[in-house]
């Protein structure tokens, strides 16, 4: 390269230097200096255009979450009020019904009472009186029946009121009633009869036995063997297990054979 040329070029490089001094105000500290304060106006505009962008999207999400909600109060209210009208017509049909049921019903009954009540009045208490006529037959056969189990019962009696006297004299206060009541020097039975012979029966004639003993004295069964029987025309399966397990002789009786057959417990419970 000639002198000439590299005193052009020496032109130019001072040329470009002069060109762009104006932009080397300050040290690196200045130009780091300025360039944080750009950043942090660039980002407070950033965070001022996101924070309007979040509010708005805030406001048109709890606008549509209060449309959302009043659509959905309005369609459940307008179902509870159908349904509630449903459940009150089904509720006034369904209580003309009873009432028409009941009206019917109380007439059957009025119907029934008048009738029983005429029968009642016409044979003197038709199921009292059948109760008597059970007594009546089976009584006397209770105890020869008894007498072939072991025991050796000379007297009975029917319809046995027991009472005892208390501590004022003038006084007699009644202990049990037992349906038949049999006895000799050493043992004694009390005898439920019933139609229909349930446990509740045998449950309440526990209860008697109970309290002969207890008044043993003035039941006259001091120094006695106390046992229990119960006699039934209808005796269910319940029944005849409770007798056996609670050491009752059980009587059935067996009308077509015209008989009684009679159970005695495993180990006859005396009280």
């Amino acid at each position: 390269m000639g002198v000439k040329t590299m005193k052009k070029a020496t032109a130019v490089k001072k040329g470009r230097k002069a060109m762009f001094a104006p932009m080397d105000t300050g040290t690196l500290g200045d130009r780091i200096d300025r360039a944080m304060e750009l950043m942090t106006v660039r980002m407070a505009e950033t965070d001022a255009k996101l924070a309007k962008e979040l509010a708005k999207s805030r406001a048109e999400t709890e606008a549509w979450l209060a449309k959302s909600r009043a659509e959905t109060e309005a369609m459940l209210a307008e179902k509870l009020a159908k349904s509630k009208a449903d459940t009150e017509a089904i509720l006034a049909e369904s209580g003309a019904r009873i009432d028409k049921r009941l009206a019917q019903l109380s007439d059957s009954i009025e119907y029934t009472d008048k009738k029983y009540g005429d029968l009642n009045s016409r044979y003197g208490g038709l199921s009292r009186g059948f109760g008597q006529l059970v007594e009546f037959l089976v009584i006397p056969k209770i105890r020869p029946e008894m007498n072939r189990h072991g025991h050796k019962f000379s007297r009975s009696v029917a319809n046995k009121v027991f009472r005892f006297i208390p501590d004022d004299p003038g006084r007699k206060i009644m202990v049990t009633e037992v349906d038949m009541f049999m006895y000799n020097g050493t043992e004694a039975m009390a005898v439920e009869i019933k139609t229909s012979l349930s446990v509740q029966d045998m449950e309440d004639h526990i209860r008697q036995l109970r309290m002969l003993r207890k008044h043993e004295s003035s039941t006259e069964i001091h120094g006695k063997k106390l046992y229990g029987a119960v006699v039934g025309v209808f005796v269910d399966d319940s029944a005849r297990r409770f007798a056996k397990r609670k050491g009752l002789y059980l009587l059935e009786i067996i009308e077509e054979e015209n008989r009684m057959a009679t159970t005695a417990p495993p180990n006859p419970h005396i009280w």
